[in-house]
């Protein structure tokens, strides 16, 4: 739990066993998440209102997080960016759920 972090980019080799991740912000998170990272990840849940960006978008890939199971959004996020996510998890090998996410 940290308040401010700032820029945060998550490279290849960070967090390589981590299985479950939660973001909560206000504004808009300013976070990279880039290919190969995370290939644990079963759950990944952003809980910002004014997330402004898609997977396949430079700095947020999913396509390679193979154990990905469930995608958790703030019940409020545009609806142009939630068709985003739901098309990227359309395409994903795993297919994971697209949903509105539970507080963390």
């Amino acid at each position: 739990v940290e308040d401010n972090l700032g820029p945060v980019e998550i490279l290849p080799e960070h967090l390589r066993s981590l299985e479950r991740l939660c973001l909560v912000c206000e504004p808009n998170p300013d976070i990279t998440i880039n290919a190969d990272a995370l290939p644990g990840l079963v759950s990944l849940h952003i809980i910002c209102q004014d997330l402004g960006v898609v997977p396949g978008t430079p700095g947020m890939e999913i396509k390679h997080m193979t154990n990905l199971q469930e995608v958790g959004l703030h019940s409020q996020v545009d609806v142009a960016i939630k068709q985003g996510w739901e098309n990227a998890a359309k395409a994903h090998p795993n297919k994971p759920n697209v949903g509105t996410a539970i507080l963390c």
